[in-house]
């Protein structure tokens, strides 16, 4: 398949027609035709635009609201047992649909997708305040935590660190 770039592809203002996408919300499940603007190009970027991703990059018709992939990303941070599967029977239960194992599909493939825009999101943000540094970690630490007088005295402890959320210290 030969590329195409952005000038040229075949989607444009003129031809760009969202209709009765399926627009899946944590408490909300509606048919609506979000209008794109004019200097949208692609589908999925006037979803974006409302809120929403759609489940397919050329032609969606099925989009899950941004909303809803933060709440299973919290979700999912503090509890990682709570599996995608588990989500999508969430929302087939709020939503009163019968939960079908393609929900599952949609959703993960989806919701990688919104990983990666917050992936890029967050490069482009460290690149520009220049955190991006190999030993920026390093560099920028606190330096009163390593700060030792000339004249101080050897402690038991240097300093302190946890990795377990400093439950430890309890």
């Amino acid at each position: 398949m030969p590329s195409v770039s952005r000038d040229e592809h075949p989607c444009n203002a003129d031809n760009l027609i969202l209709q009765n996408i399926e627009l899946v919300d944590i408490f909300s499940r509606k048919c609506a035709s979000p209008q794109p603007l004019p200097s949208h190009k692609f589908l999925n970027e006037s979803l974006i635009y409302h809120g929403y991703l759609g489940c397919s990059p050329l032609h969606p018709t099925v989009a899950i609201s941004l909303h809803t992939f933060a709440t299973y990303r919290q979700s999912h941070r503090t509890c990682p047992q709570f599996s995608i599967q588990a989500q999508c029977k969430t929302l087939c239960h709020l939503h009163d649909i019968p939960y079908r194992p393609y929900f599952k599909t949609q959703f993960s493939d989806t919701y990688d997708v919104y990983l990666e825009i917050l992936h890029h999101v967050d490069s482009i943000i460290k690149a520009v305040l220049k955190c991006n540094i190999p030993d920026w970690r390093l560099l920028n630490s606190c330096p009163c935590c390593f700060y030792k007088l000339e004249d101080e005295g050897n402690v038991a402890f240097e300093w302190l660190a946890t990795i377990d959320g400093n439950n430890s210290l309890k």
